[in-house]
């Protein structure tokens, strides 16, 4: 049983899904965008890539929402004074603050949904200090980053988040493995199947 879900799966699904699509755009959608939903045909409807690529960013930022809570932090969305930091064509400011009072600390949240973690690390890596990660942590020092993912690589988890070493490079582990946030791995994997069903009936509508 997973207390954090009152409403059955299916319902929660089907109300995501069901919300109105946006006007249909004229032409292909981008690779990157593709790429991002899991690389789509390159005559996929454009409108339905996006529309897919947002629901599943949506339910992922409410699932690690909901892990955190289950881990007894006080997790609220992120008011910031300063206005969204500006990378590439999309703004990028933290989802959530966080406490819980203990060796944790207060730290920030972002949250992206990736289909392939892998492809984004190296991504990422390749543009150095004009990456997204780089120019996050210079705008909000404590903020910490959770990629989400159905495709995880074997033996991985759906919830991952960057090293705190923040070295040469990025490299990520598993959510329930960075001790200091004391995340059991009952709760990641109540998370993974509630992930899993969800994202699977997105697939059917």
């Amino acid at each position: 049983m997973i207390p954090v879900c009152r409403r059955p799966i299916e319902s929660l699904a089907h109300g995501v899904v069901s919300a109105k699509s946006p006007p249909q755009r004229a032409g292909g959608p981008p690779r990157g965008l593709r790429r991002k939903c899991g690389g789509g045909p390159p005559g996929a409807d454009y409108s339905s890539l996006v529309d897919l690529f947002d629901t599943k960013t949506r339910v992922a930022k409410a699932l690690v929402e909901a892990i955190f809570r289950r881990a007894r932090y006080d997790i609220r969305p992120f008011r910031g004074e300063a206005p969204p930091l500006r990378v590439g064509r999309e703004d990028l400011s933290p989802d959530f603050a966080v406490t819980r009072g203990d060796d944790a600390g207060d730290f920030l949240l972002e949250v992206r949904y990736r289909t392939s973690v892998d492809q984004f690390v190296t991504m990422e890596m390749q543009r150095g200090e004009r990456s997204t990660v780089a120019m996050a942590r210079r705008q909000w020092p404590a903020l910490r980053f959770v990629l989400v993912t159905d495709r995880p690589e074997p033996g991985r988890s759906c919830f991952q988040t960057l090293a705190d070493d923040h070295g040469d490079g990025i490299r990520t582990v598993d959510l329930a493995s960075v001790s200091q946030l004391a995340i059991f791995d009952h709760n990641i994997a109540d998370h993974e199947q509630l992930l899993r069903r969800i994202f699977a009936l997105l697939s059917e509508a």
